[in-house]
């Protein structure tokens, strides 16, 4: 990983860390330079604390498109971020989430279940 990569990652943690939102701090761009899962997955949980389930879901789907595979934990944050959201809104969703883990083998665990 390149020296401004590694600084870049650096800085988001250190803002997630501070409790400062970081906008679209991880892009495609910056992916390519070394942003890793814990980095997107940061990024997804500022959304979800500001209750911007739909940036969060976004980080996610971006993820994949530049081939930074979500974990358990980012899905998890991503469905918590859902909670802004009315029940007759969230099923959706969720559902297309759940159907999301499996299709790329993440396997559910107790907090997903919990948070769905």
């Amino acid at each position: 990983m390149a020296a401004c990569a590694l600084r870049d990652v650096c800085a988001l943690r250190r803002l997630v860390v501070q409790g400062r939102r970081a906008c679209a701090i991880v892009d495609a761009e910056s992916s390519s330079r070394g942003a890793d899962v814990v980095a997107f997955g940061m990024e997804i949980a500022q959304h979800a604390r500001a209750s911007e389930w739909a940036r969060a879901l976004d980080v996610l789907h971006r993820m994949a498109a530049v081939g930074v595979p979500a974990n358990v934990v980012c899905y998890n944050t991503a469905l918590a971020s859902l909670s802004a959201l009315g029940p007759p809104s969230v099923l959706g969703r969720v559902e297309g989430l759940l159907a999301s883990m499996a299709e790329r083998r993440v396997p559910p665990d107790i907090a997903t279940y919990n948070t769905a």
